[in-house]
């Protein structure tokens, strides 16, 4: 894996029993040596202490959170969703007795790791695997910023450069559509309006459409409209925004429109 000090991870424990807790520590100090990680290590007993101590988002943290808090069987899951409205990039392991547990919803709701049934042959075992793919994602070469869409129940995460443009759903103004590079429409539970917040690469070019600007390939003056890359799909434009959207592009290209 290489030499240590390059390879750091933020590691926050979230088990209110302190025996488990001690031990889940442990497995994670041994995992660290075995892999050469150096790791920061923060230990809560409540979802009170962790609360009170959420870093800055990052590829670097991983969370390791106890379904289970007290009475509430789904506090983990719970406070993993807080996780995920604001840290997209970190990495979530959940712990757990009952191994009937294991719900793919879970894992796409929040898109987590793993979900790891505490037995002692198990949790070291399955905590090297997953620290080992969290070192993996870090050497990935980063692909530009993302932004947090609700899809159905699902928060999801969407890097701007995959997005073409979102069209409003005649059905419902609190709803859109979005089309991405891959040739895929997704149903999207927000409206344009607060879509149009997420990303400055987004510009709204008429009433039902909004635009990725960096993915336009050109634009049609006579026809007022404009195509994109890895697309033949148009996207009308309105008049009233026409000058405006030659600005925004000529902030983002060398190319004077």
């Amino acid at each position: 894996m290489g030499g240590g000090n390059d390879e750091l991870l933020d590691v926050y424990i979230l088990e209110d029993n302190p025996v488990e807790l001690s031990q889940i520590d442990n497995y994670v100090r041994q995992v660290g040596q075995r892999l050469k990680i150096q790791l920061n290590i923060h230990l809560f007993s409540s979802l009170a202490q962790i609360n009170q101590s959420l870093p800055e988002p990052s590829l670097r943290n991983v969370y390791i959170l106890d379904l289970e808090i007290g009475d509430d069987d789904q506090a983990g899951l719970k406070f993993s969703q807080k996780i995920r409205q604001y840290d997209l990039a970190a990495s979530i392991i959940f712990l757990t007795v009952h191994d009937e547990l294991l719900p793919t919803t879970y894992r796409y709701q929040v898109e987590a790791l793993d979900f790891i049934v505490k037995s002692p042959e198990n949790v070291e075992a399955s905590l090297a695997r997953d620290l080992t793919k969290v070192l993996k994602k870090l050497e990935m070469p980063h692909r530009g910023k993302t932004i947090a869409l609700r899809s159905h129940y699902e928060i999801m995460k969407v890097y701007v450069n995959d997005i073409l443009f979102f069209q409003s759903n005649p059905d419902n103004t609190h709803a859109s559509f979005m089309y991405t590079t891959n040739n895929q429409r997704i149903p999207i539970n927000m409206s344009l309006r607060e879509l149009e917040e997420q990303a400055d690469e987004l510009f709204r070019v008429h009433r039902s459409y909004l635009v990725n600007v960096t993915n336009i390939r050109s634009l049609n003056v006579k026809k007022h409209q404009v195509r994109f890359v890895a697309s033949e799909l148009t996207v009308p434009v309105s008049r009233l925004k026409m000058r405006k959207l030659m600005e925004v592009l000529n902030n983002y290209s060398s190319i004077q429109w």
